[in-house]
């Protein structure tokens, strides 16, 4: 939760401290999905959300005052790591890696019909993010609400000439 705090604090120093912290990539490797929820968490969650972004809030334009880069850096470092798995994993005493390993020895394949990508690797945690800030499954609407181009009267001249 702290981490996620520091991120969306929009301040270039704390930006930096999350991204480089080893504390964020040990929690991307042993709990890849809640370490990806650090870079999604400020991300809209459904359709309202979405209607009520300002576009300077916009995920894929860095967020609040973040600057247009922080996407990619954010992409960058998720390809980087490399989750454990239930092989890689050799200390059951562990909290962290003994849930991961319940749930992934738990699953299974009936149960999977709406599983998300498996986040077993820095690949699916990097498409995972985008996902989530393209708002893939978060029904992002195509065109924002109240586009001022919709009160507009229809051109006929010009939409003769392209027909």
């Amino acid at each position: 939760a702290h981490l996620s705090e520091l991120l969306s604090s929009n301040s270039e120093s704390c930006f930096q401290l999350v991204i480089h912290s080893s504390a964020t990539k040990h929690l991307l490797e042993y709990n890849p999905k809640l370490g990806l929820n650090v870079f999604t968490a400020s991300h809209p969650q459904n359709k309202k959300d979405w209607d009520e972004l300002v576009a300077q809030d916009d995920p894929l334009m860095g967020g609040g005052k973040m600057m247009k880069n922080y996407p990619m850096k954010i992409v960058k470092l998720l390809e980087s790591v490399n989750p454990a798995t239930k092989e890689t994993m050799t200390l059951p005493s562990s909290p962290i890696r003994a849930s991961f390993r319940s749930a992934a020895t738990t699953t299974s394949l009936s149960s999977m019909k709406d599983v998300p990508l498996p986040l077993d690797s820095g690949r699916a945690l990097a498409i995972s993010y985008i996902e989530s800030a393209i708002g893939l499954s978060t029904h992002r609407p195509l065109a924002p609400p109240n586009d001022p181009f919709d009160s507009l009267d229809a051109d006929r001249e010009f939409e003769e000439r392209v027909a």
